[in-house]
């Protein structure tokens, strides 16, 4: 891309880079340095394959080494593309600078690399362990080790890199070792980032780097005024990594922060010093028997003029919540396609780079289930925002803030439980029900491995999804609904892409082909050229899905269960949106073309809930004292 990019610049390749810096610099000083460092390294050789029309992917492998198992893999089969669309904006100075940062002598890439690897590498009981912590700052690390918690291909291929220049210094195959201890509070993570900011330079000025006007950021930069002065920071007490919020200081998995697994994917907490103050909560604890202490968040609290309790008069006894359990597509996974555009890189591209990162590329805040009716900056759409959290809130104000999307990247029903499922924070004796929707919609049948012998078999699947309910069913409060929903048809993926340019340049089959040579593909089974693999995804899918209906005729003591046939639904939204005119490549992610699009994600939405109400009859109560709420109340304390 940065070849395009500084096409697009009408620059050369360090300049470009150094643009990029400057853009991301301006966001975080950290990511700046790295990104400083990552000029150094890369800007010569880059511009000197790219003078001799060298691909990038053979760079990669040939000159950096970081993909020696793309030596028989092509994303670009034609190179150099042709000339992109030029930027509407003139070069702008970059505001970060690199030039004083230089290699001592005349080390070559490889070499530095090594340097760099040996003063970061210990061995511990025979085996050399790159310390990755030493080398990223906490939050960084955090998302690190969630992804590689999760063996992500991206994971997989550090490793191979690691073990590449271990290998050629001398040592050992190498381990990760991600054990820092996290950060307790806000300030203790500000202060670590400091400190490894300086750890790393002081590591490259013993590999023989001069950085002696390489500015690190001191302690006292990195903290606001008043939390120097605070005499109490929140809490870091949260697993992000498990999936729990990171700021949860009384630990009833609820947080007033919005990342790191907080408020944009649980209701906000609205007095995290209480453990009985929290979303979904029905009953008052002796803590909050006050009606001036809004007990469950919903933004509705004290008396009438009469002394009742607005609580009990406007909310009564029977509200829901929304709680959404699944992978990726639940926790709608966007990375911004302009992020790789070259055109349309400028000064604010990366304005959202920290938010998305600490919520992993996901944006639950937007999704399908359970987006908020106030939320600015989703990815773009033109479709009017909805969601099914949305639809319930509408119908009855007092499940304010009532939503828990528990969406993992990756999960399926062979880790849903234990694990995903267990992160969910309801108490049976004293929550309001929730209605439940169960979306593992299509990691079961993808992985790297297109064949049917590496997707989850039936039986598997079967007893999987039955420990799964059988948990739900000791957490759920009384009178909670649960919706299974089936896994999807992907072959929307390569017809809807299929004649389409990714933003890199490539088109999707090339980006599909490519990734399934370097065996990396998150769905090679629907990612794929080869329709018959495609077909024989879609029948285990569909075989898969086949398994809910059955569950569904079970009895369960504490919820009525549901199954939404999900692949006939978004077919049908796949009809509607073409029969208006609307592109099948409009509700697909342009970044990954795998996951369901903002669009899709609404008008999925919007499929659904008239899906449980029109057919399963499952209604959720219209409140009466919705317009009093709105009245008293306002927005309820927004999100």
């Amino acid at each position: 891309m940065i070849e395009q990019y500084a096409q697009v610049r009408k620059s050369n390749i360090n300049n470009a880079m150094n643009e990029l810096c400057s853009y991301v610099g301006s966001i975080n000083a950290d990511l700046a340095k790295i990104c400083g460092l990552a000029v150094l390294f890369l800007a010569p050789t880059i511009q000197g394959d790219w003078d001799a029309k060298v691909a990038p992917e053979v760079t990669c492998n040939n000159k950096f080494k970081f993909c020696s198992n793309f030596a028989n893999c092509r994303l670009f089969p034609k190179w150099p593309l042709d000339k992109p669309q030029l930027h509407e904006e003139q070069p702008t100075s970059p505001a970060f600078e690199v030039e004083d940062l230089v290699p001592h002598k005349e080390d070559d890439f490889d070499t530095l690399l090594a340097k760099f690897l040996k003063q970061n590498t210990q061995k511990k009981d025979g085996q050399a362990q790159f310390r990755v912590e030493q080398t990223l700052t906490p939050e960084l690390a955090a998302i690190s080790a969630t992804v590689f918690s999760t063996n992500h291909p991206l994971a997989e291929m550090i490793e191979n890199f690691v073990e590449l220049f271990a290998q050629r210094i001398g040592l050992a195959p190498t381990t990760f070792a991600l054990n820092t201890p996290p950060p307790k509070s806000l300030r203790e993570l500000r202060a670590a980032t400091a400190r490894s900011a300086s750890r790393l330079v002081e590591r490259l000025r013993r590999a023989g780097f001069d950085i002696n006007t390489f500015e690190m950021p001191r302690l006292e930069d990195n903290l606001e005024a008043e939390e120097i002065q605070a005499l109490a920071t929140p809490q870091l007490k949260g697993d992000v990594t498990k999936h729990y919020p990171a700021v949860d200081n009384d630990d009833d998995h609820f947080s007033t922060e919005n990342t790191l697994r907080g408020a944009d994917w649980r209701g906000k907490d609205c007095d995290d010093k209480n453990a009985f103050v929290y979303p979904g909560r029905r009953d008052r604890h002796s803590s909050t028997s006050d009606p001036n202490v809004d007990h469950n968040c919903n933004g509705i609290k004290g008396v009438d003029e009469n002394g009742v309790d607005y609580e009990k008069k406007f909310c009564g006894d029977l509200n829901y919540g929304v709680i959404a359990i699944g992978d990726s597509a639940t926790a709608h996974f966007s990375i911004p396609p302009q992020w790789l555009t070259p055109s349309k890189i400028n000064k604010d591209t990366f304005s959202n780079l920290i938010q998305t990162i600490l919520n992993e590329a996901d944006w639950p805040q937007c999704s399908s289930t359970t987006g908020h009716p106030s939320t600015t900056g989703c990815p773009n759409s033109s479709v009017q925002f909805t969601s099914l959290y949305d639809y319930v809130r509408a119908r009855n104000l007092c499940s304010h803030r009532d939503y828990q999307n528990i969406g993992v990247n990756g999960a399926s029903s062979r880790n849903v439980y234990p694990g995903v499922i267990t992160t969910l924070a309801r108490n049976q004796t004293s929550d309001n029900p929730a209605l439940v929707f169960y979306a593992l919609i299509g990691n079961d049948v993808c992985g790297k491995d297109p064949s049917p012998s590496a997707m989850t078999s039936v039986e598997e699947f079967t007893a999987n999804t039955k420990q799964a309910l059988a948990y739900l069913d000791t957490v759920l409060p009384p009178n909670s609904q649960v919706f299974l929903s089936g896994l999807v048809d992907g072959r929307i993926l390569f017809e809807a892409m299929q004649n389409k340019t990714h933003p890199i340049g490539a088109t999707y089959p090339q980006l599909y082909d490519f990734l399934n040579c370097l065996e990396t593909s998150p769905c090679a089974g629907w990612m794929n050229t080869n329709a018959a693999i495609r077909d024989a995804t879609t029948q285990r899918a569909a075989d898969l899905s086949n398994v809910y209906p059955q569950l569904v005729k079970n009895t369960y003591k504490n919820f009525k269960a549901y199954y939404i046939p999900l692949m006939d639904l978004m077919n049908e939204v796949v009809q509607e949106w073409t029969a208006q005119g609307g592109d099948k490549a409009d509700l697909i992610e342009l970044t990954d073309g795998f996951h369901p699009s903002t669009t899709a994600q609404r008008l999925l939405a919007s499929k659904i809930w008239s899906f449980i109400t029109n057919k399963l009859n499952v209604f959720v109560p219209i409140n009466p004292h919705n317009n009093d709420i709105k009245q008293i109340f306002g927005d309820q304390g927004g999100y």
